[in-house]
């Protein structure tokens, strides 16, 4: 008897075994969608995995549909997601629904609505009554066409010269046309054709990289593609996809966030623009399951897919080339939900199974891929100048500290910063100024008793901010009234500590007549806000951006005479291992958006650690001295690259049974994995009122060991802990691989 295991949209390790009905004998395979019933009433669509003979099938429910009449699924997609659920210990169930485009209703029996569109087409017998000229002439183009019975579109038809809605209405009336619905096939929505430019000519630095990557791809080896901000990147890649377009490949060119999506679209599509597909949290519903389709029916015609990290998921039936754009970025972490991998290394083991060539593109690679790169494990291919030798940023490194014990600075920007800013805007040119700190003060704190209020929530300092006048948690974001004085002791409170609202202010102050716009979670709340500021920005319409994090990434701003860095210790002083490697990315990227113009330009870092190695190789653009520092200070404390993290986090609404279950399922994890095991240490933050508490676990396994055999470790603790260790089965477990 002919039986299929299927994998169900279910948080579960296990598949399921179904009997195949005689109907569906010929039909079913791996990669087919099926629907089968669960439980005693509900109905579940799932992927068919393996199909196998039973001799006996006794118990087993039968299929009880099939919704596809191609497989749904590839071999390589099936392939992936048992790597992924493997590698980032998670159930098979939670990949599944996450690789799988929304709007598939998982829990119904019925295939997503085909696009439909109204045509109009004649009645038969043929009309014989009496029409104007004008409805005899549109009806006579009906009737006139190669295939009458099929109709034409009606949008089509009221464009006509002969057509009109009134005319077409007429004919519908008088029983002369009839309306019906037509299934649309499912297509590609492409960009919008338009005019290709020419992709600008190579320099000789940009050819040697081409020559590089050429060679490792040849050997099927990944490339690293590392280079300063404006050294060409973009054109390097733009030559690699028309090389794989040109051969007939499908591109997939993988963005960290959407945020940068509108950029790459705009910079790729001048170059590929009616054979550019984009695929990320904008795209229509219809839009996603119509590129699925398409591309699950085997359509291998040479297409780009610009995508976030869900696009990697995609049926690709011809994979060429994937790009991973700015591979050092933490949004290519998934964190949120199982499961939680990296965008990256997926794309790394989705080009394995494609037999594609792939690029990893950086202004500042990760450790671990320019390690690899060292090893020999990826080619390395460098840019370390500006395109045609344009001159790169002078790096200045302010110390804050020194210049106000000395009373040189007196307010929040150095005397050199100040006369930058000036000379920049007595010449027309732009600033960007960076501040990873919103609003208006960081803390409020009594000036007798320290008092500091916090988020009855979460238990967190309370930033002010300004506009709203209000203490506003940066984690749940509720407000809170400011004190007039301290709740504790009566005493006088004071705001400290410096935010994007603070600076606005100052420069305001400074030079009353500037057009500034903030970019920080406050001013910008969606896309739109974003896009339009960087708009303006661009059309010389605002003078100076002031922003957090949200402004770090690939943007294209043209007219930058100066970057300026109020506190650069903000993003030293992270309770982070990689705190120091991210500062570096940072504060490079930055860097980066002045001069693109190819005029001089310049980068003024302030900081109280103005002196440290790390900021003197910033100051010299130096990335190897960065990784060498690094290397030698996780080499001792075993991290990353030569060690790989996992983190087990365990929470549950009882903090009492937490601690006592974490107590043994510590004493399991050591006798097993012995000081590879950190903790267990509590969250330091719960976000919300109805957070549990949790507890984390952190392993440091030597990057040399067998992951297999790693995660069999674990599973098999997991399953003693589940028969052994009272009420460790009510508590939630996570496994986060390579934590970022």
């Amino acid at each position: 008897m002919k039986c299929v295991n299927v994998l169900l949209p279910l948080h579960v390790e296990q598949l399921y075994t179904y009997l195949v009905p005689a109907s569906l004998n010929d039909r079913v395979m791996p990669g087919y969608r099926v629907t089968v019933p669960f439980g005693k009433s509900k109905t579940y669509t799932g992927i068919v995995i393996e199909v196998e003979e039973r001799a006996t099938a006794v118990g087993l429910k039968e299929v009880t549909g099939m919704l596809d009449e191609h497989p749904f699924v590839s071999a390589q997609q099936m392939a992936l997601w048992q790597w992924i659920s493997s590698y980032y210990i998670c159930f098979a169930g939670d990949v599944l629904r996450a690789a799988l485009p929304s709007g598939l209703q998982w829990d119904k029996a019925e295939p997503f609505s085909p696009i439909t569109e109204r045509y109009i087409r004649c009645t038969l017998p043929p009309f014989e009554g009496v029409l104007t000229t004008k409805q005899s002439q549109l009806l006579s183009i009906l009737s006139n066409t190669n295939k009458p019975e099929e109709g034409i579109a009606r949008k089509n038809l009221v464009k006509m010269p002969e057509g009109s809605e009134a005319i077409l209405s007429a004919l519908l009336k008088k029983g002369a046309a009839e309306a019906f619905e037509r299934v649309v096939p499912p297509q590609i929505k492409f960009e919008e054709k338009r005019h290709a430019d020419p992709i600008p000519h190579l320099d000789e630095n940009q050819a040697l990289a081409i020559k590089a990557i050429s060679d490792a791809t040849s050997q099927q080896k990944p490339a690293l593609l590392y280079g300063v901000a404006g050294s060409g990147k973009s054109v390097v890649c733009a030559h690699l996809i028309h090389k794989a377009l040109q051969s007939g490949k499908q591109v997939l060119y993988l963005i960290p966030d959407a945020k940068a999506t509108s950029y790459s679209i705009a910079r790729l599509s001048r170059y590929f623009g009616n054979r550019t597909v984009v695929y990320h949290a904008k795209t229509t519903q219809r839009d996603r399951l119509n590129l699925w389709s398409v591309l699950s029916a085997g359509n291998t015609e040479p297409l780009l897919v610009i995508g976030v990290h869900s696009a990697l998921f995609l049926p690709f039936t011809n994979l060429g080339l994937i790009i991973v754009d700015e591979e050092h970025n933490d949004s290519y972490k998934h964190s949120a939900s199982a499961p939680r991998y990296h965008a990256r290394n997926v794309a790394l083991m989705l080009a394995k199974l494609h037999n594609a060539d792939i690029i990893l593109n950086s202004t500042a690679p990760a450790i671990e891929s320019y390690s690899h790169a060292l090893s020999g494990k990826y080619a390395l291919a460098e840019l370390g100048n500006r395109y045609n030798s344009a001159p790169i940023p002078t790096i200045h490194i302010e110390n804050s500290v020194e210049l106000r014990r000395k009373k040189i600075q007196k307010g929040l920007f150095s005397p050199l910063l100040l006369t930058k800013m000036e000379q920049a805007f007595a010449t027309k040119q732009q600033v960007v100024l960076f501040h990873n700190r919103k609003h208006y003060a960081r803390i409020l704190e009594c000036n007798e008793c320290g008092w500091t209020p916090v988020c009855s929530l979460c238990q967190v300092a309370l930033p002010y901010a300004k506009q709203k006048n209000r203490l506003i948690c940066s984690y749940c974001g509720n407000g809170y009234p400011l004190p007039g004085a301290c709740p504790s002791c009566g005493g006088e409170t004071k705001l400290k500590g410096v935010g994007t609202e603070q600076i606005e202010d100052e420069v305001q102050a400074l030079f009353p007549d500037l057009r500034i716009a903030r970019m920080d979670s406050e001013t910008v709340t969606s896309e739109q806000p974003f896009f339009a500021m960087v708009d303006e920005f661009n059309m010389g319409e605002i003078d100076l951006i002031i922003g957090t994090q949200m402004i770090v990434g690939n943007i294209d701003f043209a007219r930058v005479r100066l970057v300026g860095v109020v506190n650069g210790d903000l993003l030293l002083n992270v309770p982070d291992f990689r705190a120091h490697e991210k500062a570096f990315q940072t504060l490079t990227q930055l860097a980066g958006y002045a001069g693109r113009d190819g005029n001089p330009s310049d980068v003024v870092i302030q900081a109280a650690q103005a002196q440290t190695p790390l900021m003197q190789a910033v100051k010299e653009y130096d990335y190897a001295r960065m990784y060498a520092l690094q290397c030698d200070e996780r080499k001792q404390y075993d991290y990353p690259p030569f060690t790989r993290l996992i983190r087990i986090l365990l929470s549950g609404a009882n903090e009492a049974m937490l601690f006592v279950v974490a107590q043994e399922y510590h004493r399991l994890l050591t006798a097993k994995l012995g000081s590879r095991v950190s903790g267990p240490v509590e969250m330091p933050v719960r976000e919300g009122k109805y957070a549990a508490p949790t507890l984390v676990f952190l392993l440091k396994i030597e990057a040399s060991a067998s992951f297999v055999s790693v995660r069999s470790v674990i599973n098999g603790i997991y399953a003693t802990a589940s028969t052994e260790i009272a009420g460790f089965k009510k508590l939630k477990i996570v496994y986060d691989v390579d934590p970022v």
